[in-house]
């Protein structure tokens, strides 16, 4: 409340009064503790006047011989916290002396309050009262018979460093230092175990090298000790010890320490060595190389280990390990090539998103994708592309499938939407009408993440597909399946609408993401050597003949199918009914092509054209199947809904596109428009 600068100036003068009569009258320590806290919060707020006609009239009477331990405590915790305020000669005139005999106080927490007091209390007094009246009651706390009592005078002492001159540093402080270290007992060494950083930090900068080498030994006298929280201390401090002794003199003082506590038979030691790594690591260079030859030779140094450390995690059943080591793998592209990643990391991820847990699958499902996306090799990245998408994205089992979901997803989040939409984009979309529940209800929830990577007007079919499957979601037979697709819809109309809101002033959501999306493209390009960028653009080229002779091909095959179909309705009608020879029956014609399945999609992707997949599975085989209430014109041996010809007409003749960007009709990717999708009667379901 005080920190509010919302409040009155004159708040600290309403609070004053309740927390000075809590201080006053006898409580109980821990309610005592929390007012003596709110009093050294309202003291640098409150007058002079106040601080000395109350506070430290308060403090003289509790720090009397005959009051009890509590209000010597009370009377420690006021001088301490007024000295700041006070000037010095005043303190010396009022309660230095008071202060000093409490001391001595018979008391074990009344001396280890005033420890705590005598930082503040010392530099407002000065250096020369300070070595006159306080240093000797401090070296006297030093040699306290209680633990507790020595750990907060050596506290004091640490803080106090800084105000002490080099040469009464060296002098005075440096031999009670090294006494303790030899000399004290167990408590005292984990006390300086835990300070002995700082003491370092402080001291060392000052004194020459012999006496350096005194505290330096002294470390590693404790480095060295049975306890395990004092060795362990002593790692958590080694690399504010390294920064002071410098790198220099690493390898000769502190490299066989640093080996101590990465093989020490303790696990909390060996955890700790390990967390400081970085900084040690920041210190020394090791990774800070300039020479290309040198920094390849050093980070390929690193690989057996990280491959053994896989060896290590995977044998067990400990997925937390196996998640931590696949949450490095992103970072791994910046310190190796990608025929290293390919070789040793990415059999790796496969490994575990077949095998692993599910925390440990989405893992590797996203260093896989941070891998692909930062490949430097035209084949490299195909046949990973490849491997996915056959594996997972057409896996026989629902989980590798619904695993394939969370891989689209990682890849949108890394990758530009070309390499998505050239890769792996019809697999997602496939994924709308699997036949499993579970996977259409994921995929609903990225259909707003799939429109993302749709470029207009070369994706319009691709669209039409995405919104036809999306239409036939929200009439599911899954209660689950349609919520998901109302969410979507939702979600896709509150976006469309603020991001072509008017009152905004700043660039729409979509330019930002646009913009990015070609930095990454850029990115993904300029990557490729000018090798891989030529091989590159000869896949496409082959992969985009393919594609249009498979189009010809279907179109070819779509129109001579027709063509029988008239011939055969003719003679059919001739012959029954020879008055009317010469003429077609469109009733017949139309009677025929209901058993005639219509090719769902005529554009073939890169994978489905290059891996063996058969027609009926991908989007280039028969017509997509349907799944609950939208399954009935199917069953009825007609054709699927949206694709129902009109009695009046025989239905639109395709032909192949024209130029390679041409996109096919909708109505033969299996994605009608708007008029041919018969509206459902609700009342009538």
């Amino acid at each position: 409340m005080l920190q509010d600068e919302s409040l009155s100036k004159e708040a600290p003068d309403w609070f004053f009064p309740t927390a000075f009569h809590m201080i006053k009258s006898h409580r109980s320590p821990d309610v005592m503790h929390s007012w003596l806290g709110t009093m050294r919060a309202l003291v640098p707020l409150i007058p002079q006047q106040m601080l000395k006609e109350d506070l430290l009239q308060l403090a003289l009477a509790k720090a009397q011989g005959e009051e009890t331990s509590q209000a010597h405590s009370v009377s420690c915790n006021i001088f301490g916290a007024i000295a700041p305020l006070l000037d010095g000669k005043l303190i010396m005139q009022t309660y230095l002396h008071k202060a000093m005999a409490l001391c001595q106080d018979t008391d074990t927490e009344v001396r280890t309050c005033m420890c705590e007091q005598l930082d503040p209390i010392s530099r407002s007094v000065g250096l020369n009262t300070f070595m006159i009246f306080v240093f000797p009651e401090l070296n006297e706390l030093l040699k306290d018979e209680e633990p507790v009592v020595q750990a907060a005078a050596i506290e004091s002492l640490v803080r106090l460093l800084d105000f002490l001159p080099p040469d009464i540093r060296q002098t005075q402080v440096l031999p009670s230092l090294r006494s303790l270290c030899d000399e004290g007992s167990a408590a005292m060494h984990v006390t300086l175990a835990r300070l002995l950083g700082d003491i370092i930090v402080k001291m060392v900068p000052d004194l020459l090298d012999d006496d350096a080498m005194l505290l330096l030994d002294a470390y590693k006298g404790l480095a060295q000790q049975s306890n395990e929280e004092v060795r362990q201390l002593c790692a958590y401090n080694f690399p504010a010890v390294l920064k002071t002794i410098g790198a220099r003199k690493y390898s000769t003082l502190l490299h066989g320490t640093y080996i101590q506590y990465v093989q020490d038979a303790s696990p909390i030691v060996r955890c700790t060595a390990a967390a400081c790594f970085h900084e040690v690591a920041k210190i020394l260079g090791h990774f800070s190389v300039s020479n290309a030859q040198s920094k390849a030779a050093t980070y390929t140094a690193m690989i057996p280990a990280l491959v053994q450390a896989d060896k290590s995690v995977s044998s067990t059943n400990q997925w937390r390990m196996q998640r931590c080591l696949l949450q490095a793998f992103p970072l791994l592209p910046e310190y190796f090539t990608s025929d290293q990643i390919y070789d040793n990391f990415v059999p790796i991820c496969f490994r575990y998103m077949s095998d692993g847990v599910l925390p440990v699958k989405i893992s590797a499902v996203l260093a896989l994708a941070v891998f692909l996306r930062n490949n430097c090799k035209t084949q490299q990245r195909y046949e990973m592309s490849q491997r996915v998408v056959k594996e997972f994205g057409q896996g026989q089992s629902y989980w590798s499938r619904l695993l394939y979901i969370d891989f689209c997803e990682s890849m949108l989040r890394v990758a530009s939407s070309r390499m998505f939409k050239d890769n792996f984009l019809d697999s997602a979309i496939n994924a709308l009408q699997d036949p499993v529940p579970s996977i259409r209800m994921r995929a609903c929830q990225t259909l707003n993440s799939l429109r993302t990577v749709i470029r207009l007007p070369d994706d319009v079919a691709l669209l039409e597909r995405i919104n036809h499957l999306a239409t036939q979601r929200l009439n599911d037979s899954n209660r689950e399946v349609v919520a998901a697709a109302r969410l979507a819809s939702d979600n896709q109309k509150r976006v469309f609408i603020l991001d072509r809101d008017s009152s905004y002033d700043h660039p729409s959501a979509q330019d930002e993401y646009e913009k990015m999306d070609k930095h990454r493209e850029d990115e993904e390009w300029n990557m490729l050597s000018k090798e891989e960028q030529e091989e590159k653009r000869r896949m496409d080229d082959s992969l985009q003949r393919l594609k249009i002779e498979s189009l010809r091909k279907s179109s070819a095959d779509i129109t001579s199918g027709r063509s029988s179909i008239g011939a055969t309705s003719t003679s059919d009608s001739s012959s029954s009914n020879p008055s009317k020879k010469g003429s077609t029956s469109k009733g017949s014609v139309n009677g025929a092509l209901k058993g005639i399945p219509r090719s769902g999609s005529i554009v073939r992707t890169k994978s489905q054209l290059l891996s063996s997949i058969p027609p009926g599975s991908a989007a280039g085989g028969a017509a997509l199947p349907s799944s609950g209430s939208n399954s009935l014109s199917a069953k009825r041996g007609s054709l699927p809904i949206g694709q129902k010809l009109s009695p009046s007409s025989p239905g639109p003749t395709r032909k192949p596109p024209s130029v390679p960007s041409s996109a096919p009709s909708p109505i033969a990717d299996g994605a009608p428009s708007k008029d041919q999708v018969p509206r459902r009667n609700s009342t009538k379901r």
